[in-house]
């Protein structure tokens, strides 16, 4: 049985990530494993002070500001030699990591108070009486060994509440990643992989209020950013998002007048469950909202909250689609631009090859046929193509060239059932283009050529 416990030991000292922290404790258990158990409960007790002001340095480097000023005022104590100073940092030392830097939980915190009082029994034995000298058991001095490793030595310094000023700071700084990945490595590595419940329901309660509430105008424009943070959290922590989601997001959407509750859309396009969470009659509220909106307002829904990826939801998907196909041609070309969906490919079509003259068809390419072109098939792209030989004012605009360019490069893996179209594409027009250097197509015919499709010039 003792072997086992020696062992135990052994490989939970491997488990202390500082390498000086892993030395004092180390100290400790073979103190512990030769019977001078006082030496261990000091030695257990040093190494649990180094390893506090360890952390806090490490949170120090990360632009804490009670870590900055904890540490700067212990450098200071250190360099001028000021004991009293140093005894009241190291006497203050279990609350500060408790209820400063949240570095241990409230039953980790009376834990390692207990090894600070059985500390100074063995340190200070002279100011005890001789009849109550203290004499630590193995089992006393075991379960401090334990609890030194299990609560504070083998974690990271794990950031809690205190961390979400930086958090913030980060959100608002220009070079912040935009795309999901970004985002994911930058806050997972920085904060999350290392954040208390508490940082990570903060945080959640945090971007919710401001997507709904507006309530901090540095991040006006910055909601669809802040919903893709709240992406990265719920997959990092799922049980606490949804947990937190549930409870405190509909008493917020529930507040919310009807200048602020679309806001609801930004969550519900990112997760489905957002729009369940809420009760009835805020989805009934929003749907109101949303049949009463005159045409106009389309774009900005489409730009502002994408409301229009939730066409799948179908509660709102069937107010959506009469929203836009009862809309004006220009309000359409709008949500498109700003809220590309498969559902539009028709219209997009459409929309691009009544071009009228050579501006409003390299206009049109770029707000209705860039943004698709993930969604088209080989059927659209065969009618693209006959559609721009078929309207000069689309094949003779100078930007015609860059959108063809881009329609070929997403269709590759068509190409074998638009072959045909684009060999008709280039006998009848790029054939004719040739003899211009204006409206030459150098790029297209390339790659033409390379999927062997000539075009051969009459000398």
């Amino acid at each position: 049985m003792s072997n086992s416990r020696i062992s135990d030991l052994d490989e939970l000292a491997l488990s202390v990530r500082d390498q000086t922290s892993r030395s004092y404790i180390l100290e400790a258990i073979d103190a512990y494993r030769g019977g001078a158990f006082r030496s261990a409960i000091i030695s257990t007790w040093i190494a649990v002070s180094y390893d506090i002001i360890s952390k806090i340095r490490d949170l120090a480097s990360q632009d804490d500001r009670n870590a900055i000023q904890l540490t700067d005022k212990l450098d200071r104590a250190i360099r001028n030699n000021q004991i009293p100073t140093l005894q009241k940092i190291e006497e203050d030392l279990l609350e500060s990591a408790h209820k400063d830097f949240e570095l241990l939980a409230s039953h980790e915190y009376e834990d390692l108070i207990r090894l600070k009082k059985d500390r100074n029994l063995c340190a200070h034995p002279a100011f005890v009486s001789e009849e109550v000298l203290f004499y630590p058991t193995p089992e006393l001095v075991r379960a401090h060994i334990v609890h030194a490793i299990v609560h504070l030595l083998c974690h990271a310094p794990i950031q809690g509440r205190s961390a979400l000023e930086r958090v913030r700071t980060d959100l608002l700084r220009a070079s912040f990643p935009d795309d999901l990945n970004g985002i994911s490595t930058f806050l997972n590595n920085k904060y999350l992989n290392r954040a208390r419940a508490s940082l990570v329901q903060s945080l959640v309660d945090f971007i919710i209020k401001i997507i709904l509430k507006g309530n901090d105008p540095d991040f006006n424009g910055k909601e669809m950013l802040l919903s893709k943070v709240l992406i990265v959290i719920s997959r990092r922590y799922p049980q606490i998002y949804e947990q937190r989601m549930s409870f405190k997001y509909p008493e917020l959407v529930e507040s919310l007048d009807d200048h602020r509750i679309l806001s609801v859309l930004l969550l519900a396009r990112s997760d489905d469950r957002c729009w369940t969470w809420i009760s009835n009659p805020s989805r009934i509220r929003i749907r109101r909202i949303l049949q009463n909106l005159q045409p106009k307002s389309i774009t900005e829904i489409a730009a502002k909250y994408k409301a229009f990826d939730l066409l799948s939801n179908e509660d709102l998907g069937p107010i959506l689609t009469n929203m836009f196909f009862g809309a004006e041609d220009v309000a359409q070309m709008n949500v498109i631009s700003n809220n590309s969906q498969s559902e539009f490919t028709g219209k997009a079509i459409e929309l691009y090859l009544s071009a009228t003259n050579y501006r409003s068809a390299e206009y049109l390419g770029k707000a209705v046929i860039i943004p698709m072109l993930r969604y088209f098939s080989a059927n659209d792209i065969v009618t693209i193509i006959n559609g721009v030989q078929n309207n000069r004012q689309i094949w003779e605009a100078s930007g015609t060239k860059d959108i063809l360019n881009a329609l070929f490069d997403k269709s590759v893996a068509h190409f074998e059932t638009t072959k045909s179209a684009w060999k008709e594409f280039a006998e009848n027009t790029l054939k004719y283009h040739e003899a211009s250097d204006y409206y030459s197509y150098p790029e297209l015919r390339q790659k033409l050529q390379v999927r062997g499709i000539d075009i051969i010039v009459a000398s």
